[in-house]
């Protein structure tokens, strides 16, 4: 009789440990199933965020002697991306055909060839996150690297027409200072400080100075100061989207105006300019970018 219930009582213990691991199991991968897949859009990249100005560098690419490198940083797990793929695809093969060096950037190499299959990169340019010295605040990002490897240009997220026209623009020229200068010249007004002042007292508009926040001593009253690098991300949420932007460019020189003024165009808002720019040599550029430099260290 004692066997016996011991023998019943081990096969319980046993059936009860079987039922604790089955249950162990289950779960565990209800839990896993139950985690939410990533964000759109949301990225997590080591490094700073790259800004206009700003140096950046990819693993095994130099930047000497080109006046124009392109890199796209995204994600399969983005749906923004995904619904750019078509876009993406044309913008490849157009940078292929005119010679323009084009890497994209994505999380994991392996685990992202499934979305990267069709863009039929060559060798080389394909990159993983890691292969780069900075960051992102969205995907995707579209950068334009000058000869210098500092950004010139930023294209955030997914673009309207006007926007993928002008990242087009940029590569059929293969120069981006020659892109961004004509930007301030095309289908964009210039205002002079008086006529502004008329134009406040009968429409909307908002008066820009687009300078580094070091840079700026004085502010006229109604005037805001964004930082040029700061204008691709706050453009989604405090940048008005029905008034007229006038962007002060008194004392910018004319490839900074330019790219202020395309930033604002991509996104389909309404631009015009305060001064032109003023034409200065390319040394002016390079004196800006050490400025920052020195402020950031």
């Amino acid at each position: 009789m004692k066997r016996r219930v011991l023998s019943i009582a081990s096969r319980l213990a046993t059936e009860i440990a079987i039922v604790g691991v089955i249950s162990v199991l289950v779960i565990f991968i209800l839990q896993k199933l139950r985690q939410p897949a990533p964000s759109p859009g949301v990225v997590s990249m080591q490094g700073e965020p790259v800004a206009i100005g700003s140096p950046i560098a990819i693993k095994s690419v130099e930047f000497g002697g080109r006046p124009l490198t392109l890199l796209l940083v995204s994600s399969p797990y983005c749906h923004f991306c995904v619904e750019s793929k078509n876009f993406h695809k044309r913008l490849i093969a157009e940078a292929q055909s005119h010679h323009v060096p084009f890497y994209v950037s994505v999380p994991e190499i392996s685990s992202s060839a499934t979305y990267v299959k069709d863009f039929r990169l060559r060798s080389g340019q394909l990159k993983g996150w890691r292969d780069l010295s900075g960051s992102v605040q969205g995907t995707p990002t579209l950068v334009g690297i000058d000869s210098s490897g500092h950004v010139a240009r930023l294209w955030v997220g997914e673009l309207q027409p006007a926007g993928e026209n002008d990242v087009l623009e940029v590569v059929r020229s293969g120069d981006l200072s020659q892109a961004v200068s004509t930007a301030v010249q095309r289908d964009v007004r210039e205002f002079s400080p008086e006529t502004v002042n008329r134009l406040r007292g009968t429409q909307k508009l908002d008066i820009i100075d687009v300078r580094e926040r070091s840079e700026v001593r004085h502010l006229s009253p109604g005037v805001a100061n964004i930082p040029l690098q700061e204008v691709p991300y706050r453009i989604a949420y405090d940048i008005a989207p029905d008034v007229l932007h006038v962007i002060d460019c008194r004392t910018l020189p004319l490839d900074v105006c330019g790219q202020a003024v395309q930033v604002f165009r991509q996104e389909g808002l309404r631009v015009a300019t305060m001064g032109k720019g003023t034409y200065q040599a390319s040394w002016c550029r390079a004196t800006l970018l050490d400025q920052r430099q020195a402020v950031r260290n």
